[in-house]
């Protein structure tokens, strides 16, 4: 994966249960040194068939090494306690860590490697693929209806199934995906009710939003939302879907931060995912971007001449209309192809 190619784990290890971590680790993209003694080394190299006639080389040891890189310790050395040949450092550093290279150490006198960087929190893989997969259903690239295919999601992001499993799971709860009754599950299909909902709410939050950044305004702000619109314009005049939500988002953002109401701003951002993921559906009904755009002026323009009423008024009104023209598309593909974006629903993904 890779989250995990800028990732360096050194292992010391013997037995089973370390190797068969910082196998999986290793095959999911990370960079896996093995630690090992010079001269006891893991007991375990001894089991199995002998296949490549090489002393403690038998395949028990192999199956569970592949993919990672040895780095042999010495301690008790001169060398191993003054930090290594300089030598062998250069070769180190020129060729990557090999199996079977001396390089002494001592923890507080050696020099760091090279290009191996503090990570932070380690990502597990379920979050990855999590992420990853709510990602692509927030932007549209998954359609409502569309089935999710635990197989080929495993093997398109080069992972195991059990991750994509958990991903999958949690985006259920998150209400973005839903189970069939016969098995497996498709991207969900919001009802008539949900979206009624939602849009309700968020035209009582988004409209007082606006009302109170209103109150707030400085020319600063106006400037910064002036350019914002004049961005959505090129963009609609490219019919550049995606960068008109992004600046939609953008605008947005600037008005909410602008509210100074930190408890607002929280309950809004519960539901940015939803905006995000209607909003690309929205922009490609037939002169709603131009209606957008146009409602997105009165309503700056109202912001310059500090009349929050009148700004709340307006922003009400954008959202609503945009739930009736949603509600109205999806009413069309239902007469027309049997349900909300029918062709997706047949398809798996990847097909």
């Amino acid at each position: 994966m890779d989250a995990f190619r800028d990732m360096t784990v050194f292992s010391l290890e013997q037995a089973t249960v370390l190797p068969y971590l910082t196998h999986r680790l290793a095959m999911d993209g990370m960079r896996v040194i093995r630690l090992g003694h010079p001269a006891f080394g893991d007991p375990d190299r001894m089991i199995g068939e002998n296949c490549l006639s090489e002393d403690k080389m038998s395949t028990y040891f192999m199956a569970i090494n592949m993919g990672k890189k040895g780095l042999t310790l010495n301690l008790g050395s001169q060398e191993g306690r003054a930090g290594g040949p300089g030598d062998e450092r250069k070769r180190e550093n020129k060729r990557g860590v090999m199996g079977g290279e001396r390089m002494g150490t001592r923890e507080g006198t050696t020099k760091p490697l090279k290009r191996i960087k503090a990570v932070g929190k380690a990502l597990l893989v379920g979050e990855v693929a999590y992420a990853t997969l709510k990602q692509a259903i927030v932007n549209g690239d998954f359609h409502p209806g569309q089935r999710l295919v635990e197989s080929r999601l495993s093997a398109q992001m080069k992972i195991s199934r059990i991750p994509v499993r958990e991903a999958i799971k949690k985006l259920e709860q998150d209400g973005l995906v839903e189970r069939l009754e016969k098995g497996g599950c498709i991207v969900k299909n919001p009802s008539r009710e949900e979206i009624e909902e939602m849009f309700g709410i968020r035209a009582v939050l988004e409209s007082y939003a606006a009302a109170l950044a209103t109150r707030r305004m400085d020319l600063t702000t106006v400037k910064r939302m002036e350019n914002t619109l004049g961005l959505y314009k090129e963009a609609l005049s490219r019919s550049d879907t995606l960068q008109m939500m992004r600046l939609n988002d953008q605008l947005d953002e600037i008005i909410f931060k602008a509210s100074a109401n930190k408890r607002l701003y929280a309950l809004i951002g519960n539901f940015r995912d939803f905006i995000f993921r209607y909003r690309r559906v929205l922009l490609t009904c037939p002169d709603y971007a131009a209606i957008s755009m146009a409602d997105h002026k009165k309503i700056v323009k109202a912001m310059k001449e500090g009349v929050p009423e009148k700004v709340e008024r307006l922003t009400r009104m954008h959202l609503i209309r945009g739930k009736d023209i949603l509600i109205r598309d999806m009413d069309a593909k239902e007469k027309s192809s049997g349900g909300w974006n029918n062709n997706a629903t047949r398809g798996d993904f990847g097909e």
